[in-house]
């Protein structure tokens, strides 16, 4: 074998080797933060970079925010702030690299969130909608029919824009779908750089 094989051979062994060192690092429980609030009420998450999972239950009193990162030392640098008055909560959340939060919350009627970046996931979504991501991969599942949305504004700056309960599939740079059907619920959703998706 020739020392440029080798060389590359190592060279490859060591990259596989490290990313898997990375993928079994394990995660590590950061704080709780959580507040009783009725459903039906006005919910705003301001959130951060990472991967997040907001889920809106029906059945839930109480709005949880939990957090994980990778980095031990960097539990501190997580933030989790709540504030509910009356029928409306406003959440913010924000952390360090290598980190992830799960927000469960009882079912909203007026819902907006405003994230920097990273992979978010939405499901449960029952009422109006309001959703700014700048760059990551968004999916949100429908907590009701496709047709008690409307008017329904959806678009992405650089991605792909799927939405099957609408209709909508498109691709590629500044994607716009628009149906102005009055319904039950308002829904906008946009992404600046990465992929759309609605179930």
């Amino acid at each position: 074998m020739s020392m440029r094989r080798v060389i590359v051979t190592v060279w490859c062994v060591l990259i596989l080797a490290g990313s898997v060192f990375a993928t079994e690092k394990p995660w590590h429980e950061g704080r709780t933060t959580r507040a009783a609030f009725a459903a039906r009420g006005t919910v705003t998450l301001h959130l951060g970079s990472g991967d997040a999972t907001v889920v809106s239950n029906p059945d839930a009193k109480e709005i949880v925010i939990t957090t994980e990162t990778k980095s031990e030392d960097k539990l501190n640098d997580i933030k989790a702030d709540l504030k509910v008055t009356g029928s409306e909560a406003e959440v913010r959340v924000s952390g360090p690299k290598y980190f992830r939060y799960h927000i469960e919350l009882p079912t909203a009627s007026h819902f907006k969130i405003r994230m920097s970046a990273g992979d978010l996931k939405i499901r449960g979504v029952d009422g109006d909608f309001d959703l700014e991501l700048h760059a990551g991969d968004c999916t949100i599942e429908l907590g009701s029919a496709g047709e008690n949305f409307g008017p329904v504004d959806l678009s992405v700056g650089a991605g792909d824009l799927t939405a099957g309960p609408f209709a909508a599939s498109k691709s590629g740079l500044f994607r716009h779908f628009k149906n102005t059907r009055v319904s039950k619920y308002r829904f906008h959703a946009h992404v600046g750089a990465g992929d759309l998706t609605v179930k």
